[in-house]
């Protein structure tokens, strides 16, 4: 409690002397902190952050629904929330099931920088974009981002898929929340959209964004 009180202290003396208008954001939200989860992922320190990135966040199946807890919490006491994502996230919680998978992804995006040309690399990583991005969905709100990539890497050698831009799940129209998300059964959850149908399944890892018929009233 001591090291806690001290840490916050210090963080709102840091707060007190930042140029009016910026903003202070922290690697702060984590389904894993101390309590685990059934902690409270480091909520109090939203009491002198703007906002909190998530990485990591994959490490366990319980972790991932409060993860998306913490996030839908964030966004609606007006604090930012960035949400991290890679073609493996998720493939890292289960080591008999998945490792392999994970290896399997990275060997081939490693083939591709060094066989193929950027495009490819974005192409074959769109295949896995609807879990980590229908889970980013389920809480999205207003001061919301998301990022997927491969690695942040501006070198052009390395080929660096971080160009959020070139996936049309992401770049086409998703329209206004008609809800909360909505938790189906175990490990399953759902949210609707305007123009889009958000399902997830946190245990199998797999994520569906449908598409849902534009209505004239809607075109306008």
């Amino acid at each position: 409690e001591g090291h806690a009180a001290a840490y916050i202290e210090t963080a709102n003396e840091l707060r007190a002397r930042l140029p009016v208008g910026k903003l202070l954001i922290g690697n702060a939200l984590r389904a894993t902190s101390k309590g685990g989860v059934g902690g409270d992922g480091n909520l109090k320190h939203l009491r002198y952050l703007d906002g909190s990135y998530l990485e990591n966040w994959d490490k366990s199946d319980e972790g991932i629904v409060k993860t998306i807890k913490l996030m839908d919490t964030a966004l609606k006491a007006g604090r930012i929330v960035m949400l991290t994502s890679t073609p493996f996230s998720g493939y890292g919680v289960d080591e008999k099931q998945y490792p392999q998978k994970q290896q399997d992804i990275v060997a081939k995006l490693k083939e591709i920088r060094r066989d193929e040309t950027i495009g490819k690399k974005y192409e074959y990583m769109a295949q896995f974009i609807e879990f980590p991005l229908g889970l980013f969905l389920l809480s999205v709100g207003r001061h919301s981002y998301f990022s997927y990539h491969d690695k942040d890497d501006a070198d052009p050698k390395l080929k660096a898929a971080f160009d959020c831009n070139q996936f049309e799940e992401i770049t086409r129209k998703l329209g206004q929340p008609l809800g909360d998300c909505v938790e189906e059964g175990e490990f399953t959850f759902t949210r609707l959209f305007t123009h889009l149908k958000v399902w997830v399944n946190v245990k199998r890892k797999e994520g569906k964004l449908t598409v849902r018929p534009i209505r004239r009233e809607d075109e306008s």
